[in-house]
Formats: structure tokens, sequence, C-alpha cells
């Protein structure tokens, strides 16, 4: 039996919920040297490529994806069971003091199983908008982390603690250096990228590059067929572009970035925060309950960010994108204040915060 308590943490779906629940785990494994830590998350390739990038091995659990589950719902319910049996072995194989949900379906019958065993669970919310599991779960919760400030719907049931959303160290660490004067154009469309943006940028290519041509164009496309097509897009018109499916160590790209073009996820806001990015965003328009447009709402409201919806016409996307990047890059003075308001929401402490919440929840019975 190693020394420290033993916990659990719960994740999955993306890098948006698998990133902070690593933040955890390492300021945990800080904070209590010889404590045990183990992960679940999902069973698709992008979980584990994600996992294994970042040292970290999980418990990959046999969960049928959510979008699957109106044709194949007798799959997903299986799915569902099976992965319920095997949280509850692993809990009580580790004797686990504290489950963390950090996010997403995968996290749901590990929490099930951990409240059938009345062991505190303690809930990330990335989102502004509280996400299904989350109001599953709230009442029973010893605790809901909160990214943001306000966060609809309220939950009254939970107690609703505000530590931010923890990020990695090494993009921590950016809160305290200082922003370059110039560098390059960070594009990021999540773990899995964003098609939308890829068109987008693709349309400014060929038809606006003197936008661009001052800048490198660092790139994350979310898929090795169009790294290859948009690297080529850039390059037929003599663009400086580094392009990449996927992008591990952020960090010393978000630090020399002069602007970022993303969606509106809540850990790609949380890192651009702490590096003092200026951002535009582009909400997904399809995510459940426009919860990242609540996101993007705050950093918008906070002079962080310039907004964009996005339409569905790529001729029309391109130029409205266009536009905002073209005035952004002519001058330093709207960035460095948008740099600021990015610097304001930051919490570059939140797992620390996250895991005196944990601390309290594994003292205080249930």
């Amino acid at each position: 039996m190693s020394d420290g308590p033993h916990i659990l943490i719960a994740t999955g779906g993306s890098g948006g919920h698998l990133y902070p629940a690593f933040a955890v785990a390492d300021e945990i494994e800080r904070r209590w040297p010889g404590c045990e830590v183990r992960l679940t998350t999902g069973d698709r390739p992008i979980e584990a490529d994600i996992c294994r990038s970042a040292g970290r091995i999980a418990t990959r659990l046999p969960l049928v994806p959510s979008s699957k589950a109106r044709r194949h719902p007798l799959r997903f319910l299986k799915g569902l069971w099976a992965a319920r049996r095997e949280a509850n072995h692993l809990i009580a194989d580790i004797h686990a003091d504290c489950v963390v949900g950090a996010g997403g379906l995968a996290m749901s019958p590990v929490i099930q199983a951990a409240l059938g065993r009345r062991i505190p669970v303690v809930l990330l919310e990335q989102n502004a908008i509280a996400g299904r599991a989350t109001r599953w779960f709230a009442r029973r919760a010893s605790a809901i982390c909160s990214s943001f400030e306000r966060l609809e719907p309220r939950l009254k049931t939970a107690r609703i603690e505000q530590t931010g959303n923890p990020v990695r160290a090494s993009i921590a660490k950016l809160f305290a250096e200082s922003r370059p004067e110039g560098g390059h154009l960070l594009v990021l469309g999540g773990s899995q990228g964003a098609r939308a943006l890829n068109e987008a940028l693709a349309w400014i290519a060929q038809h606006q590059p003197a936008i661009l041509v001052e800048h490198e164009i660092v790139h994350q496309t979310g898929g090795t067929e169009s790294a290859r097509e948009l690297e080529a897009v850039y390059h037929s018109v003599g663009l400086r572009a580094r392009v990449a499916p996927f992008i591990d160590d952020v960090a010393p790209l978000y630090s020399r970035a002069s602007l970022l073009i993303a969606r509106a996820g809540a850990t790609t806001l949380a890192e651009a925060a702490c590096a003092g990015v200026p951002a535009i965003l582009v909400p997904y328009p399809f995510a459940r309950d426009r919860h990242q447009h609540a996101n993007a709402a705050v950093f918008e409201q906070a002079g962080a960010a310039r907004v964009i919806e996005q339409t569905g016409n790529t001729e029309g996307d391109g130029r409205h994108l266009a536009r905002v990047v073209e005035e952004l890059l002519q001058s330093n003075g709207p960035r460095e204040q948008m740099s600021r308001g990015m610097r304001s929401l930051a919490r570059p402490d939140a797992a620390r915060h996250v895991v005196d919440v944990i601390e309290r929840a594994i003292a205080t019975p249930i």
C-alpha cells in the first residue's frame, strides 16, 4: 500500500478534458509524494495518443461514443455497464479515497461506481455552461471546481468552488513571462482540429495572402490529410507555415505567438490566458448548449478576444476572418490591450486550488 491518498481521475473525450486531468495528477503527486494516482479514459485512439504523448498510463474503459447511442443503443448501454464494472474493480483495487471527474461522458461510469461506494467525488467543470455529466452528478458530488466565475446553471445543490481550469505546468509558467513584440500566427482547432478554421485560413492564403506574408503561421489541423493539403496551399503562395495534425508541446508556441485563432474550448482559453495571447475566437456552432459561445463571451467581455460567428459559408467566413486578422496584425496597440485582458482571466494556480478541494473532500465524511 502506497503512502498518501489514493485518487482515481476519470477523464476522456478530448484534450480539453485530458490535459486538466494531467495537471491535477501532477499536482497531487507533487503534494503527496508516495501517493497513488490512477487515470481512466474512454477507448478512442485520440485519447490513447494524448496519454502516450504526456507520458501517462490510463485504464481505457470500453465506452461507445455518445454520438453512436441512437444508432446503436444496445451497444452503448452495454459499454456503460462494462465500464462501470471495470471502474468498480479499479476503485476497490486501489482503495480509492477520492474520485475526480474531469468531464465528459467517459467519467460517468466511474463517478457512478464511486457514489455507489460512498467515496467522495470532486467534479471539474471546464466550461461556462455545465455539461450533462456535471449536471447529473452535481447533487451528490462533494464539490464542483468551476473554471468560470459564473457557472450556468448554478447547480445550487452542489458546493461550487471557483478554482480555474488546471493547465500544464509548462503553460502555467508563461503567466510570469513577458510577451514578445512580434511572433507567429498560431491556429489551433483543438485536439481534433476544426475543418471550418482550416478552410477559412486556406481561403485567406489563396485570396488575400498579403495579410499573412509578414508572419510565420503555425497551424494545428487535426488530421494528417488536412495537414498535407493546407501545407501545400500555404507554400504554393509563398507563405511561411508549419502545419501539423496535432501539437503536444504548445507552451513554446503560445509564448511566441502574436495572435491566436481558435475555437472557444475552455482549456484552450485557460492556456491562452496564462500566456496572455490575444485571440480571435470562432466558437463551434454545434456544441451542446452553445457552451463555446458562453466561454467566448466571457473573454470578449474582458477585452481579451474578438469573436467571429461561423456561418458555414467558406468565402464569407474567410473574408470576415481576414478583416479581423488584418486589423489586429497591423498594430501592436490593440493586441497589447487584449493581452492584458487575457492575463486578467488567467488562473495559473488552478491545479493547486483543485487539489485543495480534493484534500477537503477526503477529510470530510459523506
